[in-house]
């Protein structure tokens, strides 16, 4: 049904049909823009160059969680593009283990400059850099090489067959085939918005539970994010049942950055006429975007998401909210009775006052009843509604309003490509991650890689478990709850151990439709069977089973590796596994020194300041005695003092700033160094027992 004048209806059906499907080649005319002068005319929220020293792409490096690693994963692919893929494919090994580390650092040291007292990585990495201007690090270029071979892998599969590997292929090619055949899809584009009576720029007015209802079915029926996010995700309470979480839209983070691009050249209100002009024919209303609409409410989410987009710990409110503390939050604007209403429309069980939700931005969602109930017109806030909807499909339905957002700068069709490829390709990884990483995995990467990772992980967690028994100043109470915290850490090391069983990943993804028709069809056809498959196993049901899958739905061709506390999982993907991180046949002191720490560092942030105070049950427990706290934030002060005396980038002080990293880059290095001494020792042991039986 469309969501129109009415009140809120009975019928608990998401909205509407399955879109009509338009084929169309005709690209939007370029602009002319307006007068660089715009920019003083709309408050920016936050231009990224306040965050100074530390700097937005540092920050983003630390970014944990699902959709967020993701998002950083895109950023890297757009800025890599289509044509470096084709360059590559065509004229350069494709492997993403082309590289000869030991060659690459003889060449950085032969360029040695400068003290390495004063600046050690300078000194050993600074010959590099020089000779790859504009390329960051490695972690950048093995991302490339990742990308292009995993790209190369979808491509390559047929795409046909019911196994998730054909089925999440295939959703990339229907997606790739949008961009590199410039498709202009906007017909379908135009029927899903009418499905809930929305259109650009001033769509019908309607209630405020009407305008929730709206909101609420596009994120918990289809899974599109507005300017938040409701899902069904895992209850950290009861494993195996599933409840309701309420977050940020993760692709806030991309549109940030764009909106700050753009208004650092002049152009944003061009490009929102761009836009108008390829939705409906005409320029954008000065009203609707400036001064009452869009950009005004974009402001107020944006300030309220920003510092959650850019803090390497974003979302940490974690909490869990009974549906009757919702009086409080959104109240009196939204009421609970007003939310269960709207909501049990959408679930197939109904929800109660004494039911919990899993909050991750309270701001967020003290916001929203703010916007959705103290409106006096609630047009602005469903105009709003509409653009961020029209923006996170226009990248997989039509090549003319992505290039939009490129059309004034340099080489617009090179970044339209590999924006909207970026975007399928973290789409395809988002949906099937595991499947994802299998098609990667069966082509690129080695069979014993996952083995030797896993030995280097087991090694530094033995050490970890003997160093931790051992320690003279933590008492017993608090001694047994990190051993116990430890013993109940899990790892995913490439893939899922059984990953080369196509039937395990058919129990992973049961819920998978006939995946046919446009691209659009086939990505709202999963979201929507997803979400339903995710809905059987709300807590409330207790006639239901609970899930057979523990699994964290995590990008494995993401070249990072993190710690996601209220799993209490550490992730080692498998895009890390490749030089210079590890490199095969290389002494034990190279990979424990790499990859080790790379491992090392993650497990320390079980137990870091911050993220090591989440339990399983996704809340905060202080598990510290008193005494052992205090003792505890003594040697917090001193790693502080130690990194604050060695100022960086402008004299940032990152004993502050980076406590819960530089905890985790110590007490990782160390891990790594005695797992390695303790390998080293047995493996003379072994040679001389060996020896000795020879003679």
């Amino acid at each position: 049904m469309a969501v129109g004048s009415t009140a809120v209806s009975q019928d608990s059906r998401p909205h509407g049909d399955a879109p009509s499907k338009a084929d169309g080649d005709t690209f939007g005319s370029s602009l002319s823009t307006r007068s660089s002068d715009e920019k003083a005319d709309i408050q920016e929220p936050w231009d990224s160059s306040e965050l100074g020293a530390v700097g937005l792409a540092k920050l983003l490096c630390y970014r944990y969680g699902l959709v967020v690693t993701a998002m950083s994963l895109l950023m890297v692919v757009v800025g890599y593009g289509a044509p470096a893929l084709v360059r590559a494919y065509a004229l350069s090994c494709t492997d993403p283990g082309c590289l000869e580390p030991t060659a690459a650092l003889e060449r950085s040291v032969a360029d040695a400059r400068g003290d390495p007292c004063d600046d050690f990585y300078g000194f050993v990495c600074g010959g590099w850099q020089r000779e790859n201007p504009g390329v960051a690090s490695h972690f950048q270029t093995l991302q490339q090489r990742v990308a292009t071979a995993a790209i190369i892998s979808l491509v390559l599969d047929d795409g046909e067959g019911a196994l998730p590997s054909h089925q999440v292929a295939r959703l990339f090619q229907r997606c790739g085939q949008v961009a590199f055949n410039g498709q202009h899809r906007i017909d379908e584009l135009h029927a899903f918005l009418d499905r809930f009576n929305l259109s650009w720029p001033t769509p019908p007015s309607r209630s405020k539970l009407e305008t929730l209802d709206v909101m609420v079915s596009l994120s918990l029926d289809w899974g599109i994010p507005v300017f938040f996010q409701l899902s069904v995700d895992r209850y950290f309470k009861r494993p195996g049942f599933r409840t309701l979480h309420f977050s940020g839209n993760p692709y806030l983070l991309e549109w940030f950055m764009t909106r700050n691009a753009l208004q650092e050249r002049g152009v944003l209100l061009a490009y929102f006429d761009r836009v108008s002009l390829i939705m409906n024919g005409s320029s954008a209303s000065k009203r609707v975007v400036e001064e009452a609409s869009v950009l005004q409410l974009d402001n107020h989410v944006l300030m309220t998401m920003v510092p959650s987009l850019v803090d390497p710990r974003p979302d940490t409110d974690l909490v869990y909210v009974v549906m009757e503390q919702l009086d409080y939050i959104t109240g009196p604007y939204l009421s609970t009775s007003e939310w269960l209403l709207v909501l049990n429309k959408h679930l197939p069980v109904e929800l109660g006052p004494k039911d919990e939700i899993f909050v991750m931005n309270k701001r967020l969602l003290r916001l929203l009843g703010v916007l959705v109930g103290n409106l006096e017109d609630t047009n602005n806030l469903l105009a709003y509604v509409t653009w961020h909807v029209t923006r996170h499909l226009a990248s997989v339905t039509s090549y003319p309003l992505s290039r939009a957002q490129f059309a004034d700068g340099p080489s617009a069709d090179a970044n339209t490509l590999g924006y909207m490829m970026g975007r399928c390709y973290m789409d395809a990884d988002t949906a099937m991650p595991f499947a994802f990483a299998h098609v990667f995995n069966q082509r690129w990467l080695p069979a014993d890689s996952v083995g030797h990772a896993r030995s280097v992980l087991d090694n530094i967690h033995t050490v970890a478990n003997k160093s931790m028994a051992s320690l003279t100043w933590m008492d017993e109470e608090t001694k047994s709850g990190a051993l116990e915290k430890l013993a109940t850490l899990r790892a995913i090391v490439g893939n899922l151990e059984r990953d080369s069983e196509e039937d395990s990943l058919r129990c992973l993804y049961p819920y998978v439709p006939e995946l046919s028709g446009s691209y659009l069809d086939m990505a709202l056809a999963f979201r929507s069977a997803e979400l339903r498959h995710a809905k059987r196993f709300l807590r409330v049901n207790e006639s239901s089973a609970p899930s057979s899958s523990y699994e964290v739905s995590v990008p494995l061709t993401l070249v990072n590796a993190f710690y996601l506390p209220v799993y209490h999982v550490m992730v080692i993907p498998a895009a890390i596994l490749y030089p210079p991180f590890y490199v095969a046949g290389y002494p034990a002191s190279y990979n424990y020194g790499s990859l080790g720490h790379v491992v090392g560092h993650e497990m320390t942030h079980a137990f870091d300041p911050d993220l090591g105070l989440y339990g399983r049950d996704g809340l905060r427990h202080n598990w510290w005695t008193p005494a052992s706290q205090e003792r505890f934030a003594g040697k917090l002060r001193c790693l502080r003092r130690l990194y604050n005396e060695r100022p960086w980038s402008g004299g940032a002080n990152f004993g502050e700033h980076a406590l819960s990293e530089n905890f985790a880059d110590s007490g990782g290095m160390i891990k790594a160094y005695k797992a390695y001494r303790a390998s080293a020792q047995r493996a003379r042991s072994c040679a001389t027992g060996t020896l000795q039986i020879q003679r």
